[in-house]
């Protein structure tokens, strides 16, 4: 039979394989087994360029890498999915409502990726979308600017941040100005982290969510900085 590399050393006797078998011959060469799949082929080998040792999809080793181990022992997982998604240029102006009995919810523009490391963020609707079923650590920050502390009707008016997949929402909040403070604020901002159990095809974006606040209620993105809202997310487990 053909062997990779040098032949495999025989133990005496028996004919079997002894307890260590040697693919490659110790010089510097690339050295890879191909897994050929009636549709998908996969490969395991040695890119000996970079001294890591890389599983991947396809016929070619170093092309579609899912996992590499480098010399050094760290497992590098560049598909594995995860973004960071930032408030860059966008804004929201009047986002409040004078009606006492109204929910207005808006969409934080999050346009800019600093980060995307499998291409599932999408900035032109501010929107993750889950490559495969598993959980999923969000974090999300935001800032909102120019809220009153004088409330339309009852006054019990607030305001919030929610992180929204397609069958949960985790909120963090509700925060009514009125009930901490005596005078208008510049900003205020909200924080939350949150394990989401997403399928495959399932979405994520981040809203603000106001009741009974003042229309003057604004998100800006240069507040105090370029990235004063973002959201981070990242697949922890299946």
């Amino acid at each position: 039979m053909p062997f990779l590399g040098s032949t495999p050393v025989l133990s005496s006797g028996d004919g079997n394989f002894g307890s260590t078998i040697t693919i490659g011959d110790g010089t510097a060469e690339d050295i890879m087994i191909k897994f050929d799949g009636n549709a998908v082929d996969y490969h395991i080998g040695l890119d000996d360029s970079t001294d890591k040792l890389t599983i991947g999809k396809g016929s070619t080793l170093g092309t579609t890498t899912a996992m590499s181990i480098d010399a050094d022992g760290h497992i590098l997982e560049p598909l594995q999915p995860a973004c960071l998604a930032v408030s860059n240029s966008g804004s929201l102006t009047n986002m409040g409502t004078s009606s006492a009995s109204n929910f207005v919810n808006n969409t934080i523009p999050l346009d800019t990726e600093l980060y995307d490391r499998n291409g599932d963020y999408d900035t032109s609707n501010y929107t993750f979308t889950a490559p495969v079923d598993g959980k999923y650590e969000v974090i999300g920050f935001c800032r909102l600017e120019d809220l009153d502390t004088s409330q339309t009707g009852s006054g019990n008016g607030h305001s919030s941040m929610e992180l929204i997949s397609t069958d949960q929402t985790s909120t963090a909040g509700p925060f009514a100005p009125r009930d901490r403070y005596s005078s208008d604020l510049d900003y205020y901002a909200f924080y939350k982290s949150c394990l989401f159990d997403l399928d495959s095809g399932d979405t994520i974006h981040m809203e603000a969510r106001h009741f009974k606040v003042p229309d003057q209620i604004d998100f800006a993105a240069d507040g105090s900085g370029p990235y004063n809202s973002w959201m981070c997310i990242r697949l922890v487990s299946t």
